[in-house]
């Protein structure tokens, strides 16, 4: 009893004493009250395991590490837990799973799809049925025109340049009409030229239906061509007549073509009998164009009487090594 009586004395001495009654009366209270308390009801919360409060007290004392790691008793422990794909992202969120969903339900659809109308086409052979590819729409027609650039006028002398020359136009002058301007060929390269009877041509151009007989004249971009015209007095003139250039030109529309087409000479008209398309009239006397002219198309062919002379022409000029034109009708 002595030590008791000794912690008495120091309670006393330092004034402690109402806490150890304190204490010694918790002591007492406390297995009673634990005894006498009801049992906890499931609205209550759980007290917490000894492991968490464990841990708790454990993060509390400073430089202990909070966690820690444990080992397993036995190195050939089975594995606990579930087993995972390393090459499948684990958290995935809801909306891309619909997502994949969706797609893998629409191609199924879409190959079953497929495949009925695979059977169908084999069955019936209707070529629209099914995910076929779509018609491709028909491409626009283009239309071809050409322009006409020449230079004309008395040989050594200064050149009238004439652009864009309207079909069925005289030169030099409708009183004076050396040549007139008929057209193109079905190439739209080679323009064709009416020529007088009383001019002689010299130069580089092609004589249609033959040199002899100088009906019409044909030019290429560069070509030149030399006109010898005889007066009523004898006297001899000689024109120039340059081709500078052919210039094509496309377009979809057809209306635009065909103005194309048909822009022409208005005194030239009058000067052919209207249409061109059979002879011309100079001082009163008829003289037959070796061309007809295509309004369809724009282009001209060699004129039936002409044909058979044409080809001869065409023959000689090859055998002596002479550039031809295109004088199939």
């Amino acid at each position: 009893m002595r030590p008791v009586r000794n912690i008495w004395n120091e309670l006393v001495e330092r004034r402690l004493w109402p806490v150890a009654l304190v204490l010694v009366a918790a002591l007492v209270a406390v297995p009673l009250l634990l005894a006498k308390s009801p049992p906890a009801t499931t609205d209550e919360p759980a007290p917490a395991p000894a492991a968490v409060a464990a841990a708790a007290s454990a993060a509390a004392l400073p430089g202990e590490p909070v966690v820690s790691v444990a080992q397993g008793d036995e190195p050939d422990a089975p594995l606990r837990g579930h087993a995972k794909n390393p090459f499948r992202q684990q958290h995935v969120q809801a909306e891309s799973a619909a997502t994949a969903t969706t797609a893998t339900a629409t191609t199924d659809s879409t190959n079953s799809g497929s495949g009925s109308s695979g059977a169908s086409g084999g069955g019936g052979g209707d070529s629209n049925s099914g995910g076929g590819a779509q018609p491709q729409p028909e491409p626009q027609p283009t239309f071809t025109y050409a322009s006409v650039d020449v230079r004309f006028g008395h040989a050594g002398k200064q050149l009238r340049a004439i652009r864009d020359v309207p079909r069925l136009t005289p030169l030099p002058s409708a009183t004076n009409p050396i040549v007139v301007f008929l057209g193109t060929r079905r190439d739209r390269r080679t323009a064709v030229f009416l020529v007088s009877t009383d001019v002689h041509v010299q130069g580089l151009g092609q004589c249609v239906p033959s040199r002899s007989n100088c009906e019409a004249i044909e030019l290429r971009d560069g070509e030149t061509a030399f006109l010898d015209f005889t007066a009523a007095d004898g006297s001899v003139d000689q024109y120039e007549l340059d081709l500078v250039r052919v210039t094509l030109h496309e377009t979809t529309s057809e209306a635009v073509a065909q103005r194309a087409y048909a822009r022409t000479s208005r005194v030239g008209r009058l000067l052919l009998g209207g249409s061109g398309h059979t002879s011309a009239q100079r001082h009163g006397h008829r003289q037959r164009v070796p061309f007809r002219w295509i309004a369809r198309t724009g282009v001209l062919h060699i004129a039936p009487y002409a044909s058979h002379r044409a080809r001869q022409a065409r023959a000689h000029r090859t055998a002596a090594g002479a550039h031809l034109g295109d004088l199939a009708p």
